[in-house]
């Protein structure tokens, strides 16, 4: 387009567009988009002559004051710090055993040697291995029921001298059958619950050299306990008819730990002493 004498084409800032910005007059009109204003580059500074350097080897001259001689050259900086690479941690070594004063688990015996026994603060015969507490040898299924004959001889015999009381006199029987009753239940307290939880032996097991422990801690299990293990054996007799009795006492005889269902389900176990 032809200029007609106005303002000649070129760039400028166009009424109306935002400070810093130009656009295009072809001479008649704008042309295209504001354009960010680039700022002139400053000129460079002026670059000082560098100064003389003083001959290698001499000193300079004294009554020179106009001499500059440039600052010795800074010693290289230090190398960047690198971090060692990785060691490899030593294989095991599976032929030693664990260092002395390490603290030993179960199986492991304070002196280091790995092994089957020898669990500090456990009782004597107190093993582990595969997981699974062993607590001493188990106690057959012969030698646990002749211990709870012998646990139930007393009461079989307060059975017969009742009868015997009964038979001679009416009320002879009633008043020993009051008598044996109370007596009974202090001697089931006293030998089943007291004696078997603090010791794990009732007076049959004692006489038999069997104890009832803990899988876990190889202990007495306290009276509460064993309070609760008849508790249990009585509910899965009382809900099966008896069946569940009778197959909770021979479970023994077949189970590869000599345990009774009580035994299994409370983590109980009959051992030897």
């Amino acid at each position: 387009m032809t200029n007609t004498g106005g303002t000649p084409a070129g760039w400028y800032h166009a009424p109306g567009d935002p400070e810093g910005t130009q656009r295009y007059w072809d001479g008649a009109q704008w042309i295209g988009e504001p354009q960010a204003t680039q700022a002139p580059a400053a000129p460079a500074a002026p670059q000082a002559p560098a100064a003389p350097q003083a001959p290698a080897g001499q000193a300079p001259p004294a009554d020179d004051a106009t001499v500059q001689y440039s600052a010795p050259p800074q010693a290289d900086a230090p190398p960047a710090y690198q971090a060692p690479a990785a060691q490899a941690a030593p294989p095991p070594d599976y032929g030693q055993g664990v260092p002395q004063g390490a603290g030993a688990g179960y199986g492991v015996p304070a002196g280091g040697q790995p092994g089957f026994g020898g669990a500090p603060g456990a009782p004597a015969g107190y093993q582990a291995f595969g997981g699974a507490a062993a607590v001493g040898q188990p106690a057959d299924w012969a030698t646990r029921a002749i211990a709870y004959l012998i646990d139930i001889a007393p009461v079989f015999a307060g059975y017969v001298l009742i009868f015997v009381a009964g038979a001679i006199s009416d009320v002879l029987g009633l008043l020993l059958s009051v008598v044996a009753f109370f007596a009974f239940i202090g001697y089931f307290i006293w030998n089943f619950i007291l004696e078997q939880g603090k010791t794990g032996q009732t007076f049959g097991k004692k006489k038999q050299g069997i104890k009832l422990v803990s899988d876990e801690t190889g202990q007495p299990l306290g009276a509460g306990n064993v309070f609760i293990r008849y508790i249990v054996g009585s509910a899965i007799s009382f809900f099966t008819c008896g069946i569940g009795g009778i197959l909770d006492f021979l479970w023994p005889l077949w189970d590869e730990d000599k345990k009774r269902l009580t035994d299994k389900v409370l983590k109980n176990s009959v051992v030897k002493v």
